[in-house]
């Protein structure tokens, strides 16, 4: 099991683009002990990142609305998927970069080499072509922050917001109080690297491309 996902649901998301990985990633943050205390996480993997633009929470983020974070970061990797090659030598799939960040610890089960950290967010570069399963190519959406967000799964989403596209999971509670704590994850995410910030996204700004109006409409 990784990060709480059985193996079939893992084929049925199939992101592609090293989500495996950056699960695997979020999952063993919290390896290597029993006890639910996040590690340290340095700010400069996120704030420094230069590969793409990079939505966080900041340093901890308030899961409980009382003006406390509560949730500090534990998780802040970039990650490089290999290139799927075909037998003739061609490119089926190019190499990607994804970022993936964790909010929040977790405690080990007895018997277990792993827990579900309660916030994961998965981050690709706007060009990145996703190998989606059909139920989240087809899936339900609402509007976030001024875009067409998939929810998939048991609660998550999926955002495509024009500058970067990433995935958003949260624990606890069944699927409609997961996703309404996602989209509460979602409307609190700000630029964390220089790339994000030169885009203008703030918490209060709509997921929509620089070049674009506040409605998604081009602006050219």
């Amino acid at each position: 099991m990784l990060n709480g996902y059985s193996r079939s649901k893992m084929n049925f998301i199939r992101m592609g683009l090293g989500v495996v990985a950056t699960i695997a990633l979020l999952s063993a943050a919290c390896g290597g002990s029993d006890s639910a205390t996040a590690r340290p996480v340095a700010l400069e993997n996120v704030t420094s990142f230069d590969g793409f633009p990079i939505l966080w929470l900041g340093s901890s983020y308030d899961s409980d609305g009382d003006g406390v974070g509560d949730m500090p970061l534990s998780v802040a990797r970039p990650e490089q998927s290999d290139a799927l090659v075909g037998p003739d030598g061609s490119v089926i799939r190019p190499a990607t970069s994804s970022f993936g960040l964790g909010y929040g610890a977790c405690d080990i089960a007895t018997g277990r080499d792993s827990c579900t950290i309660p916030i994961s967010i998965s981050l690709y570069p706007v060009n990145a072509t996703p190998d989606l399963a059909e139920e989240v190519q087809s899936g339900a959406t609402r509007n976030v922050r001024g875009v067409d967000a998939v929810v998939f799964g048991e609660g998550e989403l999926w955002i495509e917001t024009g500058d970067v596209t990433m995935s958003i999971s949260v624990q606890g509670g069944t699927p409609d109080e997961r996703l309404t704590k996602a989209t509460r994850v979602a409307n609190s995410l700000e630029g964390a690297n220089a790339k994000a910030r030169a885009k203008g996204i703030t918490k209060t700004s709509n997921f929509v491309p620089q070049d674009h109006n506040a409605d998604g409409t081009a602006n050219p």
